[in-house]
């Protein structure tokens, strides 16, 4: 049974129950008093006004919030207005500032050529004007604002993509040097193995633990080398974030699950789709997020369990709410999600005891484990929460007390 695409409870709350956005801000920076009351007459309707009758005043409101338009009077006393204007600017670069001078406003026109200035009006100003240059400075604070978001944004993606890069040069590089260090455990063994054998050919009889942990060592040593070559072959392969094929990331994770001490004892089922499923992201970040979830679930009890491993394509966007979950907890993680389908589903899921509800909202951002002390680093989770800022995938979390849980990757495809 496929569990419905991810929801969060606080997301859903957030999107039925969600406030009515904040009026934008207006600013008036004015000496005179008839002239403030009046301003705010004008602009009630589509601002939230604020009024004060000098720079040093202004800056203090700035300081405290933002605001969109300033509107300042050209002739204010102590601080002139193009240092107000300017400070405004620096304070609040996506603030726009228009000045309302008189004939004796010096340099009035001129201050337009400078981008700390929207515009400069002479008064008096008819109000049709004035409320149609305020409304032109809303709309351009409102692209500016967001055009420094946009900005941010893709700076912190490339700062993601080259931390990603980085994480993955060390990961290679530990795996080169585990691979070094196993070969030679494997060797020692193989040598141990020899001289077992010389001891029985003459006649000596081992002791059968002893038989036991080396036949053990090699099988361990064995598989160990051929998780960190299948790594680096991995992490070798479309490094740059070309497509991969889902059903041939999910086979290669099969093989080596089942052969990992975790699952002895316990029912590994991975359904392969009956065709290619090509999605958008490197094979190696999707190995690396499935095997973590993988061995998770496969480690969510000592007692026998069954481990399920699927995948398929949805076609539909996901939806923004999802039905409660009977006596469980559910919630999403897609901070870099774009919802726009198709999309490759991989579902992890065990019918093991869940996840204990106060730790459900550490999951996935902390270095958490619930395994005994030496036996488990608590990073799993938080490799797979990073796997999804990087691909843009979403994950959807359920886990029911007695039940099990299920995780859910949603990948671009």
């Amino acid at each position: 049974m496929n569990l419905p695409s991810p929801a969060s409870t606080s997301a859903a709350a957030g999107l039925e129950g969600a406030a009515a956005p904040a009026a934008p801000a207006l600013l008036v920076v004015e000496a005179d008093g008839l002239v403030r009351e009046a301003m705010v007459q004008v602009f009630q309707n589509d601002f939230a006004v604020s009024t004060c009758d000098c720079g040093p005043a202004a800056l203090d409101l700035l300081g405290k919030s933002r605001h969109e338009v300033v509107l300042v009077d050209g002739d204010l006393p102590g601080m002139s207005a193009w240092e107000l204007a300017q400070r405004i600017h620096l304070l609040q670069p996506e603030a726009q500032t228009i000045l309302l001078g008189t004939e004796s406003t010096p340099g009035l026109p001129a201050h337009t050529r400078h981008g700390d200035i929207f515009a400069s009006l002479r008064k008096p100003v008819e109000v049709s004007v004035l409320r149609e240059v305020v409304l032109q400075a809303r709309v351009r604070a409102q692209e500016r604002r967001l055009e420094r978001e946009q900005i941010a944004r893709l700076e912190r993606q490339a700062h993601q993509a080259e931390s990603f890069r980085l994480e993955r040069d060390i990961y290679a590089g530990a795996l080169h040097d585990l691979n070094g260090s196993l070969t030679v455990i494997n060797s020692l063994a193989e040598t141990l193995s020899l001289d077992l054998s010389q001891a029985m050919t003459g006649g000596k009889v081992p002791n059968s633990q002893f038989q036991e942990l080396l036949l053990d060592l090699r099988h361990q040593s064995v598989m160990a080398i051929e998780i960190s070559r299948r790594s680096m072959r991995l992490l070798r392969r479309n490094q740059d974030g070309d497509r991969c094929d889902a059903k041939a990331v999910l086979d290669d994770l099969g093989h080596l699950l089942r052969s990992h001490r975790s699952a002895k004892g316990h029912q590994l089922k991975v359904q392969l789709p009956l065709a290619p499923l090509l999605l958008q992201a490197s094979a190696a970040d999707v190995f690396r997020m499935i095997s973590n979830l993988g061995l998770n679930a496969l480690q969510a009890s000592n007692r026998p369990h069954r481990v399920d491993i699927e995948c398929w394509t949805v076609r539909e966007p996901l939806p923004a709410v999802l039905p409660t979950v009977a006596n469980g907890l559910s919630f999403w993680l897609r901070d870099n999600f774009l919802n726009q389908p198709p999309f490759v589903a991989i579902a992890v899921r065990d019918d093991g005891p869940g996840v204990p509800t106060e730790l459900v909202p550490r999951l996935f951002r902390e270095s958490l484990t619930t395994k005994p002390s030496g036996e488990g680093t608590g990073l799993g989770l938080q490799v797979v929460y990073r796997g999804v800022l990087e691909t843009r995938a979403a994950l959807h979390f359920t886990t029911v007390p007695g039940r099990g849980t299920c995780i859910t990757l949603y990948l671009p495809a």
